[in-house]
């Protein structure tokens, strides 16, 4: 059986059996069709070509008559849609002899052509419907992934949305609990028994802040904010949380070079990845084991990304965090910067840790990447650009902090527990303080005692009157008052302030530190 192509100037062998197998397909299972007359009659035909004795046709080629052996040839067209796809053919070969076939074996070639062109053309028709069905299954397959995309930016949203949602009044709880559990444990003797339970809830409330970040910072409700940062200053500042998040059984080595590390980030998103990184090595090693923190200056060459992959290239900060856990296997390896995916049990994982941290890395314009075997730990290697740029001069935050307070502060906050606390935090530090519930209390309390206030403390979301409201008001009424905004929500959705912004939940000192730099500023806000 031949196959023919529309245009080609060649006869191609399908088939064969008998004889015709060794004679044919072995030797010439091609036969061009330019130069013979015999197979161009052949493949143009309608009807069946017969060559009795095919070594005196001058028809054939003789040299490949002589080849092949061939003496009698009938061949069939195959008819499909009009057009020869191919041909039929018996033929006789070496002893066989010369045989002049009958009009009836003639006609029942034709019948049986006929057969194989439609068993052809089902063939055909089933291709077609294959590559059909490969093509419908890929468009398939790609809108099931867009639309697994879809829900996914949709999830995100509403994380988001939620997230900045409850933050205002968890962040509000988390600081009161946070500045009492701190004040009640001030107050306890070091033989206390009872202060390993106080550590207990203020380590949980650290752990509820961390995770309201995490929330924030993944949904990019939190608003990263660059500058010039030493990485030994961060790694030193981390320093005093890391050892109370790790068990005594985890031994933690920090090493950091001589050299000057300067890159641009935020410092609070900065700790928060390393938080991350340190609280899932912990999780690594129920049993013990080693954190080793390192920070180094690496150049960044094509060797060096083909191993770590990205595609930072020069000078830049390397930070590994090390672990001798249990290692992670190649699925769990290729998923574990995805969102909300954990290895770890129901209720101590939210499986957003990692993939924050690898948005932040991103947005920090740096590279995250990790290395880990089963049994063998993990290594994370995080990578961000150095720069030249000076780091701004700190205050001297130390003695602002044991500097005594004095002055009136008007404290604008609807959360009363919170308002409470804060009030009895200012006044045993020294201030003298007014409260107001909602926004038009504090303004009229702003009017009563304007030439007693010297700093408005307020939340930018109140009752009645917004914080912004206050301190427009406060503006208007009294030029030299100084301002400052505290706030649970994401600074992002409260759009622009004019004065320094608290982001809550804040340590006491934090607050303090930050009432005394307000006081103390030579120009108020404007």
């Amino acid at each position: 059986m031949f196959e023919t192509a529309e245009g080609s100037d060649w006869v191609r062998v399908l088939a064969t059996s008998g004889v015709a197998e060794e004679l044919i397909w072995d030797k010439s299972p091609r036969f061009r069709v330019g130069l013979d007359p015999f197979l161009l009659e052949i493949k143009q035909a309608r009807k069946p070509v017969v060559s009795v004795d095919m070594r005196t046709d001058p028809r054939t080629d003789k040299a490949m008559v002589e080849r092949v052996g061939l003496r009698t040839g009938i061949h069939v067209p195959l008819l499909l849609g009009g057009n020869v796809i191919g041909a039929l053919g018996i033929a006789t070969f070496g002893d066989e002899g010369v045989i002049e076939p009958t009009e009836m074996e003639l006609e029942h070639l034709s019948v049986f052509a006929l057969l194989v062109a439609a068993a052809f053309d089902r063939v055909r028709l089933l291709d077609e419907k294959s590559v059909a069905d490969i093509e419908a299954a890929r468009r398939r397959t790609k809108q099931i992934l867009l639309e697994a995309e879809l829900r996914q930016a949709q999830k995100m949203e509403v994380v988001g949305t939620l997230a900045g949602g409850i933050a205002h009044d968890f962040n509000n709880l988390l600081m009161a609990i946070l500045g009492h559990g701190q004040w009640v444990r001030e107050g306890m003797a070091p033989t206390d028994r009872r202060r390993e339970s106080m550590d207990a809830v203020l380590a949980a409330a650290r752990r509820a802040t961390h995770l309201t970040r995490n929330l924030l910072l993944f949904s990019r409700k939190h608003v990263i904010a660059l500058q010039p940062l030493s990485v030994q200053q961060v790694l030193h500042s981390l320093g005093v949380l890391l050892r109370p998040m790790l068990r005594e059984d985890v031994a933690l080595r920090v090493e950091v070079p001589d050299e000057a590390l300067i890159v641009r980030a935020d410092p609070g998103a900065l700790e928060q990845v390393l938080l991350n990184l340190v609280n899932n090595a912990r999780d690594a090693m129920p049993n013990g084991g080693a954190l080793t923190i390192r920070a180094s200056a690496e150049t960044i060459d094509d060797a060096f990304i083909a191993v770590h992959g990205g595609s930072l290239m020069g000078r830049c900060a390397q930070l590994t965090v090390t672990d001798t856990g249990a290692g992670m296997s190649a699925e769990t390896l290729r998923r574990v910067f995805e969102p909300f995916f954990t290895t770890k049990e129901v209720g101590k994982g939210t499986g957003l840790g990692l993939s924050t941290s690898h948005g932040i890395i991103e947005q920090f314009g740096g590279h995250i990447a990790v290395e880990s075997e089963v049994g063998r730990g993990t290594t994370f290697r995080v990578l961000l650009p150095l720069c030249d740029e000076a780091i701004a001069a700190d205050v001297a935050q130390t003695a602002i902090e044991t500097a005594p307070g004095k002055g009136v502060v008007l404290l604008a906050e609807d959360d009363e527990p919170l308002r409470r606390f804060i009030a009895g935090l200012l006044t045993r530090s020294g201030y003298r303080v007014i409260e107001a519930a909602d926004g038009q209390e504090a303004i009229d309390e702003f009017r009563a005692h304007s030439d007693e206030i010297q700093l408005v403390l307020t939340d930018v979301v109140l009752p009645k009157r917004s914080g912004r409201d206050v301190f427009e008001a406060v503006r208007a009424f009294q030029q030299d008052t100084r301002v400052l905004f505290t706030t649970g929500y994401p600074t992002d959705v409260l759009g622009p302030l004019h004065g320094p912004v608290l982001a809550k939940p804040v340590s006491p000192s934090e607050l303090l530190t930050a009432v005394r730099r307000a006081l103390s500023c030579p120009e108020p806000n404007r």
